[in-house]
């Protein structure tokens, strides 16, 4: 048993949050009228990347060293994005 959730759980988690954040960007930027500026257009590429990378390790199920390579590809693409 670990204190852990399963590396299933956490690539549905995150996927729901990157489909969540684009959504609301569509929503902005369509319903509200809102245009986007070049720093939020850089941030839905990084999302789309990230997404991207969660279903790939959703559908894929990698063991313990795929497990860490998307790992850290997720943790440098989001410190891609902070930056």
């Amino acid at each position: 048993m670990t204190i852990f959730p399963a590396q299933r759980t956490l690539s549905i988690i995150g996927l729901l949050i990157c489909i969540a954040l684009i959504a609301t960007a569509f929503y902005m930027q369509y319903a509200m009228g809102l245009d986007p500026c070049p720093l939020c257009m850089m941030q839905r590429i990084v999302i789309y990347i990230l997404g991207a990378f969660f279903l790939a390790s959703l559908i894929h199920r990698p063991g313990i060293i795929g497990q860490r390579i998307y790992a850290s590809m997720i943790t440098l693409f989001s410190l891609a994005g902070i930056g």
